[in-house]
């Protein structure tokens, strides 16, 4: 039975019975992992608190008779304990993870999601919650997951729509439309040319570079609109954190 060893953000992990816990990880190398760490309520040596949520760690597994793996081990690379000790960034790092567990498949390698979920949870745990991280990154996972929303132009006539003219994106269809082509429709959500070229400049600017952007108040009203509302739409369901997030921006206001 041969070992695997990879880098890991734990998405999840929770009691399995008296002595050991059952742990989601996203796993550089072998995409969402769920497995069993067993006895890690008792041994402090092998796992102690490096199995908490957030954790960034190097985990070393081997795949069990049953579909979950075998966690033999697992050691700290970065502990993320900010995310857990303030609320805001806590709900901003469980949305981020909550995204990433629903919209990937078990066992489905994805390296530059896994590169872009350690930089922006590193992004939060050293700085500020801000609301155009939040954006930034279900950009850059919509592109990375095949669901890149078209905004190089109106998917029905491929005009660029004219600057002085207002412009729609369509959930359903995943891309922009003109004010002609848009006639008729239903469901259809604001979109100014300046929101569709910052969002095209954040799809392909290289990750080093996406902590330092922000957006106009305009351009973030839209990309909230637009973002969760296309996400929702490709999961089938609102996502808990990103309700409770909602609910909180209320309160602090």
């Amino acid at each position: 039975m041969p070992f695997h060893s990879t880098p890991a953000v734990v998405l999840n992990c929770q009691d399995f019975g008296e002595l050991d816990k059952k742990v989601a990880l996203f796993t550089r190398d072998f995409g969402r992992l769920n497995g069993i760490a067993k006895g890690a309520k008792k041994s402090k040596k092998r796992f102690g608190a490096n199995l908490d949520l957030f954790a960034y760690v190097d985990v070393v597994f081997f795949e069990g008779h049953s579909s979950l793996a075998r966690i033999e081990e697992s050691s700290f690379i970065r502990p993320f304990k900010d995310l857990t000790s303030d609320l805001l960034k806590f709900s901003h790092a469980s949305y981020l993870i909550q995204l990433v567990d629903e919209m990937t498949g078990e066992r489905q390698k994805e390296k530059s999601l896994f590169e872009h979920l350690v930089y922006f949870l590193t992004l939060l745990d050293d700085g500020s919650p801000k609301e155009d991280l939040l954006r930034i990154f279900e950009i850059r996972l919509l592109g990375t997951l095949g669901f890149k929303p078209r905004l190089d132009g109106c998917f029905k006539c491929a005009q660029f729509p004219d600057g002085r003219k207002h412009a729609w994106f369509s959930v359903a269809r995943g891309g922009m439309l003109c004010a002609r082509c848009a006639k008729g429709l239903e469901d259809l959500l604001p979109v100014s040319l300046d929101t569709s070229k910052v969002m095209r400049f954040a799809q392909n600017l290289n990750l080093q570079s996406l902590g330092y952007l922000s957006f106009s108040k305009q351009v973030l009203s839209e990309f909230k609109q637009i973002l969760p509302a296309f996400i929702h739409y490709h999961l089938g369901k609102r996502t808990k954190s990103g309700d409770f997030l909602n609910k909180l921006s209320h309160v602090r206001v």
